[in-house]
């Protein structure tokens, strides 16, 4: 099993592009050099950087567990950190780090160019 999946796509209007990235691996953050083919995003240093991502397998906010899950009678954890949502600002230049258990989707700026 790859512990990374990643698809990118583009805006409707075809300067954005997004990528999306999905870590399998639950204890290890990944660190990543962005590169999308026939798109120059080192003029593109600023990037929005939104990810969801949970301390184990069976992370849940309880409420939103659907009727028929199975392990209904597991509370979630009381910790802020269960699940964490989160929005940052990333230098596209450098490394990122990708969170374990993790959903990311990056959004470049609107002046990333074609090559």
């Amino acid at each position: 099993v790859p512990v990374l999946n990643v698809i990118s796509s583009l805006n409707k209007s075809g300067n954005r592009p997004f990528v999306n990235i999905v870590s399998c691996s639950w204890d290890k953050k990944i660190r990543i050099k962005l590169s999308i083919k026939n798109f120059n995003i080192k003029n593109t240093k600023h990037a929005v950087l939104r990810s969801i991502s949970g301390t184990s397998p069976l992370s849940h906010r309880g409420k939103d567990l659907p009727e028929w899950w199975p392990l209904k009678a597991i509370e979630p954890s009381s910790l802020p950190e269960n699940i964490r949502i989160e929005k940052t600002y990333i230098d596209c230049s450098k490394p990122i780090v990708i969170p374990p258990a993790s959903v990311v989707m990056i959004e470049l700026e609107q002046e990333a160019q074609l090559k």
